[in-house]
């Protein structure tokens, strides 16, 4: 309506009526309006001839009530309105009569003249006023007379006219600097006329309501009109009552988008900065504004910054303003603001961190499970010294206990043994009383909420028991026999998280034959109900654990095995923790348990199994139970073919641990199924995607060829593991052979086919089937070693001169390599060292390229020999001293088959010389650096060996002989050296006979090394220098350095091997999350425990006080993590040891750190 007045009257200019015609039409309100379009202009001809005619104003407020589009303050042209002047002007140069109308009109009435839309719209424009002069005009009414109801009339509908703006705004209609400008004076009076209605107590909560309803807040980030409007709430929030207050901050979160965000955040683009500063500001005013208070510390939850005057604000305002029950509604934005800060900020000087400590302490002890006290005093205790100080004085405190709940105290606890540092008599008053305490709590109210105590008890345990004192364990265990006791009903979740951590921390051999009865009912109570799958799983893991640490108790009730088997849930094939258990029960117990009912379940669930996480589980289950199936009747869907065919299509032949277990099942099959049921043979070996086949005559006469991966061939037989038994299914590869084919099904795979399939010899040589043989000639176990020469003895007899073709021109040289070796070995399936069956492959490698330069080479040797030495290396001094002009090429090719794995290679070498040589020819002329790099790895590989370590390391002094390397080819080979010394320490007590005769030479040389190897690390250009990533694994030396030395069996004096300088440079290597770090921390605490009695041993003096405080500091950081109880007890020691001898200010300076 008020745009279409606009629209209709913008078209003619009003007309103005004579003084005389305006005074009748204002005292004759009967009188019909027949001056449509003439609007009113009051001069002061026209007031005083009203006063005149009616004693009085009120003609003039009725008239202008009820033409709404007119003004009090229009005004003739050239002229303006005595009015306005009365409004704007002093006293002294208005009319009286006028400032006598102006001062007793209604206040609605004057403002509605100045910012109703109606009038602001029209072509007869009032003057702009400013808003100093409405704020004066108000204030002198407010002195003599303001109506209750004309104000609130007045505010509403300033509020409207606000409306009317935002309405046209989002039109997108035409808005004027002077409309605009109108309109935030009349913001200005809102304010005003708010206040003073609050101030006074004359509007009742409801208009309130009214009046923030009708006030809407979108998209006001970029108007200052609705930006001024949006924030009157806010500033009027301390003077209205609270529940309207609470109304408007229930529609306008802080998290969404607030007025006060508005203002604050994207127009004025405030930083935490100036946010805080507001915030100051707000705090520091006599009559503190509480709501708009907690706004801006709701919006600055998350950016305070480190002001202890603010935080010691806030906390007076918290301590004066919050509930002390406000946590049973929700969350204090106060405690949330000051948790923040505690946890982001030093509160070392800080003299609100006690107080604050006190506070919540006190609202601890009335409100048990309030989270946020909780919170805020775990941080102060780990934050603060203060803080710490006054917990560690609870126990003599009898105000500071908490009558009746410990759960918050178990989490306070816990939150200070992670802290430093720690006093003895505080820690055993937790380990003693509080803890116990809590434990009985959890017992005799199992319903009672423990969610987050039950963790914290966990991780008090785990400072306090998981440390290198492995003799220390839990102590205060009564309660166990009344828990264990309980078999007919379920024990509830709290109980139950007792019992694993009790079982984690404590040694309950004692009590094993109890522990295992009570898991085994448990379970089948819980199978019995259908209980929560995590309380079965935790259930099983604790049975499971007794039964593995303490094995089987002799008491054991049958009936308890036999009603858990019984009763297992459907779904048992999934739960990876009922089948540990149940793998470990069956093999004890065959006879009592129904083992082809498991078997038949297993067998069902087995296609399913390899899509659960707890594959690799129920393939070990499923072979313990086929082999303690050893009595009839025996499954027929166990013992046949067709499973046997299932399983190995599902078997890849590798090393991987999945097919090790596999591996174990099908052997399981064969053993259970007796001689000549079900065999490998029957199925020809088959497996992959060539078992599901009915009957192997289906199957390509050489299908092996195809299902060999020449790649995965190619790097089984570099890397050979012949440590592999042929029975058995403990065997543990190291991590980088699961890519290996398992040579224990391989080989007699190979045998089997080349035995009723003839091969072609070129295929069988170039597919690498020879090669895997020849390297199975040196297994450790005798069946591998076997197969592996039946294969060879196959192969040499294909190639003899009697099967002579045409097709293979080199298989002459390659039989007479055969047959050289054959005639070698001296006694039927002898070991054969590794040398020589590199030696083999190699050589056949050059035997089948003609154009190879070993070729003449190696047909020279095999032409000179009847038989090969096996007690010899082949063509080593030939090539080695080699003055061909290929002699580089023939060097390396030696030096490339000189692989040690045994003892008995080393022992070979020795006998040889070859180190004596290796070591003499490193630095000579000819040695260049890829023939270098091959002696240094040669060193390596012979060094991880008993034998080898034995000679390099304490006879031959390899690690002086490394630094004098490290020295002289500085950056060169650093990472082979520091490989090298790695394996070394690694391998250093390998021996049957460890002894620590030669550990005083041994320390010195590698204390020398370390030292050579950090100053060369030290001067590298920058941390981005290429040669940095060669010292990858220098952390690793270094740590193993440190461990070697302490744990020596018979150390020397620490003054032989201690070096501040190497313990300095590992902690500043090694990060906080390393696995370093956690290996060296407990040499670090043996250092500190002995500092004070052994100060000049460990280098401790005035010049040593920077590093030693680096150390400490490396120190004290770890134990906020490491859970390591004798460091926490250790630091404190040390610390005072050092302040007392170097700086009294150590312990601020370890903090600054």
């Amino acid at each position: 309506a008020t745009t279409n007045h606009h629209q209709s009257t913008t078209h003619h200019k009003p007309a103005l009526p004579s003084t005389k015609d305006t005074i009748a039409h204002l005292t004759s309100p009967n009188q019909p309006d027949n001056n449509k379009g003439v609007v009113v202009v009051l001069t002061e001809e026209v007031l005083t001839g009203v006063w005149a005619a009616t004693g009085s104003f009120a003609v003039i407020w009725d008239y202008f009530r009820a033409h709404p589009t007119e003004s009090l303050f229009f005004f003739q042209a050239n002229q303006t309105s005595p009015c306005l002047d009365a409004v704007v002007r002093p006293a002294a140069s208005v009319s009286p009569l006028v400032r006598q109308f102006v001062d007793s009109s209604p206040v609605d009435l004057v403002l509605s003249s100045l910012f109703s839309p109606l009038v602001l719209l029209s072509p007869s424009r009032t003057s702009p006023v400013d808003a100093n002069h409405i704020v004066s005009y108000l204030q002198r009414k407010a002195c003599t007379f303001l109506d209750t109801v004309d104000v609130q009339v007045a505010i509403l509908d300033l509020v409207h006219g606000l409306n009317v703006y935002r309405q046209r705004r989002l039109n997108l209609e035409a808005i004027t600097a002077e409309y605009t400008a109108a309109v935030v004076v009349s913001v200005t009076a809102l304010h005003f006329l708010l206040l003073w209605g609050a101030h006074h107590g004359r509007y009742p909560a409801a208009f309130y309501q009214v009046v923030w309803r009708s006030t809407v807040f979108d998209d006001v980030d970029s108007d200052e009109v609705l930006l001024r409007w949006s924030v009157l709430p806010y500033l009027l929030s301390s003077f209205v009552p609270d529940a309207t207050t609470s109304a408007f901050l229930t529609d306008h979160p802080a998290d969404q988008a607030s007025p006060l965000s508005a203002v604050l955040l994207p127009r004025r683009h405030l930083s935490s900065a100036h946010l805080l500063d507001a915030l100051a500001a707000v705090l520091n005013c006599p009559r503190v504004n509480a709501p708009l208070v907690r706004h801006l510390i709701r919006l600055t939850s998350t950016q305070t910054l480190p002001r202890p005057h603010l935080l010691q604000k806030v906390f007076a305002f918290w301590q004066a303003h919050d509930d002390k029950d406000e946590e049973a509604a929700a969350p204090s934005v106060v405690k949330s603001w000051m948790l923040h800060y505690v946890l982001h900020h030093p509160l070392n000087e800080c003299a609100v961190a006690v107080p604050l400590f006190d506070a919540c302490w006190a609202r601890l002890q009335t409100c048990h499970h309030s989270l946020l006290n909780l919170r805020i005093l775990e941080a102060l205790i780990q934050r603060s010294p203060a803080c710490r100080a006054e917990f560690t004085r609870v126990p003599d405190t009898p105000s500071r206990r908490v009558s009746t709940s410990v759960a918050g105290l178990t989490r306070l606890c816990a939150a200070y043994l992670s802290s430093l540092p720690l006093v003895p008599s505080c820690v055993s008053w937790i380990e003693a009383v509080v803890l116990p305490a809590f434990v009985d709590e959890v017992l005799d109210a199992p319903d009672t909420l423990h969610t987050c105590s039950i963790p914290a008890l966990a991780d008090a345990y785990a400072t306090l028991y998981s440390s290198s004192d492995n003799a220390k364990e839990m102590a205060h265990l009564e309660w166990l026999s009344d828990v264990l006791a309980t078999k007919k009903h379920a024990v509830p979740k709290s109980t139950l998280q007792l019992l694993l951590l009790t079982a984690q921390y404590s040694d309950l051999s004692k009590q094993a034959s109890k522990c295992v009865s009570f898991g085994l009912a448990q379970l089948t109570l819980h199978a019995k109900h259908h209980e929560d799958a995590t309380v079965v799983d935790a259930i099983a893991t604790f049975t499971w654990h007794v039964v593995t640490r303490y094995g089987l108790p002799k008491r054991m009730p049958e009936s308890a095995i036999q009603s858990f088997v019984t009763n297992l849930s459907p779904n048992w094939v999934a739960c990876e923790s009922l089948l540990e258990l149940v793998a470990a029960l069956v093999p004890l117990y065959p006879s009592l348990l129904d083992v082809s009912s498991l078997l038949d379940q297993l067998v069902d669930a087995f296609d399913a199994s390899f899509a659960s996480n707890a594959a690799e589980m129920f393939v070990k289950t499923l072979g313990v139970v086929i082999l303690a199936c050893n009595h009839p009747p025996i499954p027929s869907s166990v013992v046949s073919e067709a499973f046997l065919r299932h399983v190995l299509a599902a078997y890849g032949a590798t090393l991987s641990p999945l097919d090790l277990l596999l591996k174990a099942v099908v052997d399981a099959i064969v053993v259970v199924a007796g001689e000549g049921h079900v065999t490998l043979e029957r199925v020809g070996y088959c497996f992959g995607s060539k078992a599901n086949h009915v009957a192997t005559g289906d199957l390509d006469q050489h299908w092996l060829l195809d299902e060999i991966d020449a790649d995965m061939m190619k790097t089984s037989i570099a890397h050979f593991p012949i440590d592999r038994p042929f029975h058995g299914s403990a065997y543990v590869p190291a991590s980088s052979s699961h890519d290996l084919y398992d040579p224990a099904y391989m080989l007699p795979l190979i045998a089997h086919t080349i035995s009723s399939s003839a091969i072609p010899d070129r295929h069988l040589l170039s597919s690498g089937i020879l090669g895997y043989a020849i390297c199975g000639l040196s297994a450790d176990d005798a069946t591998l070693r076997a197969h592996s020469y039946g294969i060879v003895a196959t192969a040499h007899e294909s190639m003899s001169a009697t099967a002579r073709t045409f097709d293979f021109s080199e298989r002459r040289q390659v039989f007479l390599l055969l047959e050289t070796l054959k005639n070698g070995i001296a006694e039927p399936h002898a070991r054969l060292p590794c040398l020589l069956s590199v030696f083999v492959n190699d050589a056949i490698a050059a035997l089948l390229k003609p154009g190879h330069f070993m070729f003449p080479l190696v047909n020279a040797f095999l032409l000179s020999r009847s038989a090969l030495d096996v007690n010899d290396v082949p063509m080593f001094y030939a090539l080695f001293n080699s003055s061909s002009t290929m002699f580089r090429a023939e060097r390396s090719w030696l030096l490339h088959l000189v692989r040690v794995k045994l003892d008995v290679d080393v022992e070979l070498l020795q006998r040889r010389h070859v180190f004596s040589i290796l070591l003499g020819f490193f630095d000579s002329p000819l040695a260049d650096a890829h023939t270098q790099g091959l002696v240094l790895e040669i060193l390596a590989t012979a060094v991880a060996t008993a034998a080898g370590n034995v000679i390099l390391v304490h006879k031959m002094g390899l690690l002086a002989w490394l630094q004098a390397v490290a020295i002289k080819h500085e950056g060169k080979f650093t990472a082979l050296l520091l490989s090298l010394v790695h394996t070394s320490i690694q391998s250093y007590y390998l021996s049957e006979k460890p002894s620590d005769r030669y550990a005083a030479n041994t320390m010195s040389q590698l204390h020398q090394l370390c030292r050579t190897l950090v100053v060369q690390h030290q001067q590298c250009l920058k941390p981005t220098d290429v040669r940095d990533v060669d010292f990858a694994l220098l952390p690793a030396v270094l740590t193993q350095f440190f461990t070697f030395c302490t744990l020596a069996k018979a150390p020397p004096s620490t003054s032989v091997w201690f070096s501040l300088d190497l313990l300095d440079s590992t902690t500043a290597l090694l990060p906080r999350d390393s696995p370093f770090a956690l290996a060296l921390l407990p040499h670090v605490v043996w250092y500190l425990q002995r500092i004070p009695a052994a100060p000049r041993d460990f280098q401790f003096s005035r010049q040593t006080f920077g590093r030693w405080t680096g150390v400490v500091s490396w120190a004290v950081a770890q134990a906020a993590t490491s859970r390591n109880l004798p460091l926490q007890l250790a630091l404190p020691d040390a610390v005072h040891a050092l302040t007392q001898a170097v700086r009294p200010d150590l312990h601020l300076y370890i903090v600054r750190c």
